[in-house]
């Protein structure tokens, strides 16, 4: 990994986006000022009272609502010395948010669920990208005189568009072992090694804080009505759901996008290590 070209891909701080707006509060004290010249008629009073009432919702909506947005740079710093600003950054678009309460309960779960899923989420999208890629370079090399033979035995005499991941890996291996893979097909193939292996440990700390981060926000979700006042509440409701949506794939497929990740890893490994 020590080989690994980092100087190819660049490097940039942190880029924390924090999503609010300024909201005007209307104050008792204000209007009691403006109006002390003459005693407020009944009507004016409640009027007075419905516009306090409605600038509270907005200043909880404000609170409630406050957003940071996920990058790299909180996934993992090795994945993203490797990957910011590159066209690998998935994090950069995938507008991964979480909630700033002011309450630290929520707030910490807010932030390491939104982690949790975006180590999924990233996971999910390099696989994806890896295996396409791979099995681009393997058909590639079905054209190949020199090894006709020994891709039709590989493959099993499958067409090219159905091979597996592990048949495409097969496929290079024995073009690498024949000098057949061309040089931005080794860069690429290091490239994406480290990528891979970086991404492992992410993904795999998804996987294990996925149980324990559900549960949580369940209880939290309960918790709710206690925590919250009427204003508050309904968009605190919201935005634990959206955690828990978004943690709750991650169990189901989180050991198998491991498990991709994990042979992916090994062979990119293998087919940009040197003879």
């Amino acid at each position: 990994m020590s080989a690994f070209p980092t100087a190819r891909l660049s490097r940039v701080g942190n880029r924390l986006l924090l999503l609010g707006g300024l909201v005007s509060t209307v104050t008792m004290s204000g209007l009691a000022t403006a109006t002390s010249a003459a005693p407020i008629p009944t009507i004016a009073t409640a009027t007075v009272l419905l516009v306090t009432l409605a600038a509270q919702p907005a200043q909880a909506q404000k609170k409630s609502r406050a957003e940071q947005k996920l990058t790299l740079w909180d996934l993992d710093r090795q994945l993203a010395e490797l990957a910011t600003n590159s066209p690998m950054d998935y994090m950069a678009t995938a507008g991964i948010g979480y909630g700033i309460t002011g309450q630290s309960s929520y707030d910490q779960f807010f932030r390491r669920a939104a982690v949790a899923y975006g180590g999924f989420y990233y996971g999910n999208r390099l696989v994806t990208e890896a295996t396409d890629q791979l099995k681009r370079f393997a058909r590639s090399k079905a054209a190949v005189a020199s090894l006709h033979e020994e891709v039709v035995a590989l493959t099993q005499e499958a067409d090219s568009t159905e091979w597996t991941t592990e048949q495409s890996l097969a496929v290079l291996k024995a073009a690498k072992k024949r000098d057949e893979l061309s040089t931005d097909e080794k860069l690429y193939f290091l490239a994406m090694s480290a990528l891979l292996a970086a991404t492992v440990p992410v993904v795999r700390a998804s996987v294990q804080a996925a149980p324990e981060l559900l549960s949580t926000g369940r209880d939290l979700t309960r918790r709710i009505p206690d925590n919250f006042d009427i204003f508050e509440a309904p968009q605190m409701g919201f935005t634990v759901n959206r955690s828990i949506r978004q943690l709750s794939a991650i169990p189901g497929e989180g050991s198998s996008l491991l498990e991709s990740l994990v042979v992916l890893a090994h062979g990119f490994q293998l087919l940009s290590a040197e003879d």
